[in-house]
């Protein structure tokens, strides 16, 4: 992993894999396939059932789109997106990135410098709950401990 953080120049755009968006879309469409089977066989909760899927695929399809979901890496911090909201945290502002494992999956989590105000409600909560101030919604191709350690490394670079 340090090839990638010594060979490349920055900014670094790493985006999710397409191949997990379009399964867990076609999964969404096989559940909606199955909501419409139970409304066809009398069931009112097939409804609910393709409703929600419809919402899942639709999440799915929007990131398929390159702009919607990426991380970019840059000397002064990283910015990551998802259904296009995009997020930038500067590397000064990062204590340590870490991964945080939860029922089989695993994320590059990180935890603030005492100096940051940022976050409010959002960033308790996820401390609450997992130990750490915020994650990446994705590991964006790679295993999640060589991407944190990738943010390591360059955290440490230019912070």
């Amino acid at each position: 992993m340090d090839r990638l953080t010594e060979l490349t120049p920055l900014p670094i755009v790493l985006r999710p894999r397409r191949t997990k968006l379009l399964l867990l879309l076609v999964v969404c469409l096989a559940f909606v396939a199955a909501g419409w089977m139970m409304v066809r066989d009398g069931e009112k909760m097939g409804y609910v059932c393709s409703a929600l899927f419809v919402l899942g695929g639709l999440v799915f399809a929007v990131n398929l789109h390159p702009s919607a979901a990426y991380l970019r890496l840059e000397e002064t911090g990283f910015t990551f997106c998802n259904l296009f909201r995009a997020h930038t945290v500067l590397w000064r502002d990062v204590r340590n990135f870490d991964v945080w494992k939860t029922r089989g999956n695993r994320m590059v989590t990180w935890n603030f410098v005492a100096s940051y105000c940022g976050g409010g409600r959002a960033r308790s909560l996820s401390r609450a709950v997992s130990g750490f101030d915020a994650g990446l919604p994705d590991t964006y191709g790679l295993k999640a401990a060589e991407l944190a350690d990738v943010m390591n490394t360059l955290r440490n670079r230019y912070s």
